[in-house]
C-alpha cells in the first residue's frame, strides 16, 4: 500500500512540473490571439520623432523595422516581455516587422505601422536689421555733464547695396623724396 502512495504522489509532482513548464514556457505561451507589439511616438525639442516599440506579452518577440516601404529592414532586435525598445534614428514613417518566437515566422498582424511629422522646432525671433540711408547722419549721443567739449556728429557710412560704385580718380601726387 505504501508503494502505491508513493508512486502516486511522484506520478501527480512529476505531472504538475510538466504542466507548470510547459505554461511557462514562451514556446507554448504564444498565440494568434495574443496582443500586438505597439509603436508610440514623441516629438523631441528639436522637432524629430522619436519612436518606441512596446511589447505587452510577458515573453520575448523579435522584431525589424524599417523607415519606409522600399527602405532595407534593420536586423531582429528582441522587445523584451512587457518593456519597450526605443528605435534609433528619427524617420518620419516606421514599419515594424514582428515574428512569432515559436516559429520565428512573420506573425501577422503583430507588426505596426506609424507616420509622424513632427513640427520643426521653434527659432528665435531675428533681429531686424534696418539699413541706414546714405548719408544720413547718426543720432547723436546726449553729452554728458563731465564732457567740456562738445561733439559732432559723424555722418554714417553707407549701407552696401549690392551694386558697386563707380571708381574716384586719385588727384594725389606721390611727394618726390630724392
Amino acid at each position: 500500500m505504501r508503494l502505491k502512495r508513493a508512486t502516486l504522489t511522484f506520478a501527480g509532482a512529476a505531472a504538475a512540473l510538466a504542466v507548470t513548464t510547459l505554461a511557462a514556457s514562451p514556446a507554448w505561451a504564444c498565440n494568434d490571439r495574443d496582443p500586438g507589439l505597439k509603436l508610440s511616438v514623441k516629438c523631441s525639442g528639436n522637432g524629430q520623432p522619436t519612436w518606441t516599440v512596446s511589447n505587452p506579452n510577458p515573453w520575448f518577440v523579435p522584431f525589424t523595422w524599417s523607415e519606409g516601404k522600399h527602405a532595407p529592414m534593420s536586423p531582429r532586435i528582441l522587445a523584451p516581455g512587457r518593456s519597450e525598445v526605443t528605435l534609433k534614428g528619427h524617420p518620419s514613417v516606421v514599419i515594424v516587422v514582428a515574428y512569432n518566437p515559436e516559429t520565428r515566422a512573420v506573425w501577422k498582424g503583430h507588426g505596426a505601422f506609424g507616420v509622424k511629422h513632427c513640427a520643426a522646432a521653434p527659432t528665435p525671433p531675428k533681429k531686424s536689421h534696418k539699413p541706414s540711408k546714405p548719408g544720413a547722419p547718426k543720432p547723436s549721443p546726449t553729452p554728458s555733464k563731465t564732457s567740456a567739449k562738445p561733439q559732432k556728429a559723424t555722418p554714417a557710412p553707407a549701407a552696401p547695396t549690392g551694386e558697386a560704385r563707380p571708381a574716384t580718380p586719385v588727384k594725389a601726387q606721390p611727394k618726390f623724396t630724392g
